[in-house]
Order: structure tokens, then C-alpha cells, then sequence
């Protein structure tokens, strides 16, 4: 029994002991100051919960833009694309931008799909607003409002959970 006791007591220690050696092991260091494993475990796991939270929110998006009837093709993403490389001077000073801004060019490209749908969903709720002459820009404050309105109430419909 004594053999028992001694080989789990041995177990735990020896369980304890590995643990903090893994959360206290060294993965980097800034200006001499260690980073550890445990560090960079809590700020990995921030970044999956917001990394989570904002594919609901994109699901979410697209839902809603589907459910309004917009859709948007790859050659109109494409053109916009073109655009955007031109007026940053060429692909190679646009991928500079990115790698300095921690971007890449797909995410750019999601970026300006959801611009874009988001532009024609403001004008989907433009054409509901009846003119003010009084104020030409009315009518499209009142599609951008009804659009932010539109969009907070069906995100709010999302429910998102992380495990």
C-alpha cells in the first residue's frame, strides 16, 4: 500500500512539476525581458476569442446582405482590387503596406467585398427613404441609419459561443 501512496505522490510532483516547467519555459525575450509559454498562452486564446467573435460577425454580415437580396461577384471585388493595387502604387508597394500593417491580400479582399456590399445595402435603404429638400444628404443619413440599425439588430441575433 505504502508503494501505492509513494508512486501517486511521486505522479502528482512530478505532474506539478512539468506543468509549471511547460508554463514558465521561455519563448522569446524583448530588450533582455523573458516572454513565456503562459504569456503567449493568454494572449493566443484572446486572439482565438476575437478571432471567433469576428467570423460570427462576418457570418452574420453575409447572412444579412443574402436575406437583402445583395450579392456581389468576384469580377466586381476584382475590379475594385485593381483599383486599390494602382492607387498604392503597384502590387509590391500594396504588399509592403500589408506586411507593415500585419495584413495580407486576402483579407484586403474580404475587406473590400464586405465594402462594398455594405455600399449597396446603404443605397437598398437609400431608395426607401423618401427625399428632403430641405437637405440633400438626408436621404442618404437616413440609408446609412437605417443600415447601421439593420445590421446591430441582426448581430445581436448571433449567438456565438466559445469552447
Amino acid at each position: 500500500m505504502k508503494k501505492v501512496i509513494y508512486f501517486l505522490m511521486g505522479f502528482i510532483l512530478s505532474s506539478a512539476l512539468f506543468i509549471c516547467y511547460i508554463n514558465f519555459l521561455p519563448v522569446g525575450s524583448i530588450d533582455g525581458k523573458v516572454i513565456f509559454k503562459h504569456e503567449l498562452d493568454a494572449r493566443l486564446n484572446w486572439l482565438a476569442d476575437n478571432t471567433i467573435k469576428n467570423i460570427g460577425k462576418d457570418l452574420a454580415f453575409e447572412k444579412a446582405m443574402s436575406d437583402l437580396g445583395i450579392h456581389i461577384s468576384e469580377a466586381e471585388v476584382g475590379k475594385e482590387w485593381d483599383s486599390t493595387v494602382e492607387r498604392y502604387g503597384g502590387i509590391d508597394e500594396l504588399r509592403q503596406i500589408l506586411l507593415d500593417t500585419q495584413g495580407n491580400e486576402d483579407s484586403l479582399k474580404n475587406n473590400i467585398k464586405k465594402g462594398i456590399m455594405q455600399e449597396k445595402a446603404i443605397k437598398h435603404f437609400t431608395a426607401s427613404v423618401p427625399p428632403n429638400e430641405d437637405n440633400t444628404d438626408f436621404q442618404m443619413e437616413e440609408g446609412a441609419r437605417l443600415y447601421e440599425k439593420y445590421i446591430k439588430e441582426y448581430e445581436e441575433k448571433v449567438i456565438i459561443k466559445i469552447y
